[in-house]
């Protein structure tokens, strides 16, 4: 059996721990398959560097380009069309599955002119909040979007996976249309991180409580602002709050001044 793991989208650092997560859970379910994980270069070589020891004759890595949207237009989606084209036949058309980690409206279209979505599990991150949203009035965008990439997907028996049962229950809530072709699959947590959090350490003071990833409306940066807001004007010494990643333009204006770490 040859699987086949793209991550098309993100390079670098993101993503990078439960992609290898991913990596993992296909290896020990199907201990006898040839594995090729397919990223950017640099995401490939953080990868390495968490896992250690990747002498695994039946795991190979395959350097490639990802492609973030810039647009849902023609020329984009053309764009990451000639990337996935240049992947070698052997690693998607012969593949007997294929795992996109993560995925764009351009990757999900190209995936399914190409033909291969039927045998094609299909990784939801932020952009689940994209399905059946707002979407434009221009016919153009609009064929080419998020939501039509995927419609299409699941209809060419494409699979979707996400990685909290919440998220599945709200997704089928506004998108009946993927029931069952929807699963979840638990976030994975790497051994190195499990042993990390082994410690017998006591919680000091103050308390930090992070948010971690994105600063957006959907993913409740408010929500957290306003609990900062509420407890360290109670408690000033004994909590502090901390942001990390990037700030979304949907929460530009939010009052992060009760935050230790914007």
């Amino acid at each position: 059996m040859n699987i086949t793991i793209i991550e098309p989208t993100w390079d670098g650092l993101a993503h990078c721990p439960v992609n290898l997560g991913v990596i993992r859970i296909v290896r020990t379910a199907f201990p006898d398959a040839r594995v090729t994980f397919i990223a950017g270069e640099r995401h490939i070589s953080e990868i390495k560097k968490i896992a250690g020891n990747t002498n695994d004759s039946r795991l190979q890595f395959l350097n490639f380009e990802p492609h973030l949207d810039a647009d849902t237009l023609p020329a984009d989606v053309l764009r990451t069309y000639r990337k996935i084209k240049k992947i070698p036949k052997r690693l998607l058309i012969d593949a007997d599955l294929i795992i996109q980690t993560s995925c764009t409206a351009s990757s999900l279209h190209c995936f399914n002119w190409l033909g291969l979505s039927s045998k094609t599990l299909t990784y939801l991150h932020g952009n689940a909040n994209e399905v059946a949203n707002w979407r434009s009035k221009n016919p153009l965008r609009r064929c080419l979007d998020f939501t039509a990439g995927l419609r299409t997907f699941t209809k060419q028996s494409g699979k979707v996976l996400v990685y909290e049962a919440g998220i599945k229950d709200r997704l089928l809530k506004k998108a009946s249309w993927l029931d069952k072709k929807l699963s979840f699959l638990g976030h994975p947590i790497l051994e190195e991180e499990r042993d990390q959090c082994k410690s017998n350490r006591t919680i000091g003071q103050p308390i930090r409580i992070g948010f971690a990833g994105n600063a957006t409306v959907s993913k409740g940066f408010p929500e957290f602002i306003a609990l900062a807001d509420t407890i360290t004007k109670s408690n000033p010494t004994e909590y502090e709050f901390h942001a990390f990643s990037y700030l979304h333009e949907s929460c530009k204006n939010v009052d992060q001044s009760n935050l230790k770490t914007p």
